[in-house]
């Protein structure tokens, strides 16, 4: 009698063993996969902060060579416009040129010449 209420005791002390393992071994694993979620949203919201930093930098080059263009493009229309103004210039010295030679013979009412603008 003395031998099978040991052996129950054994029996049951190893039974409450298994249970105290196995609850332990859940909280093991809850704990483990708890972990690994907070990782999984850390990576994540790394990720979306390195994204969100990389479009910003984007949109800064785009405004950047924006504004680029534009200095260039309004430096090449000033470049135009003042190659427009000497091509203009030299027509018109041009034309007063041919006029004053086209005055030889006439009168000096018919020659008179306006006189030419002041370069700007």
């Amino acid at each position: 009698m003395n031998i099978q209420l040991e052996k129950m005791k054994q029996k049951e002390e190893c039974e409450r063993r298994k249970r105290l393992a196995e609850e332990k071994h859940k909280e093991w694993m809850q704990k483990k996969r708890e972990e690994e979620r907070r990782e999984r949203e850390r990576k994540q919201s790394k990720e979306m902060a390195e994204k969100a930093t990389r479009e910003l930098e984007k949109m800064q080059l785009q405004e950047k060579a924006e504004v680029k263009y534009k200095e260039w493009l309004k430096k090449k229309r000033a470049e135009e416009s003042e190659k427009k103004k000497r091509e203009k210039k030299a027509v018109f010295s041009e034309i007063i040129q041919n006029s004053s030679v086209s005055c030889i013979g006439l009168p000096k009412e018919f020659c008179k010449l306006p006189t030419p603008l002041p370069p700007n």
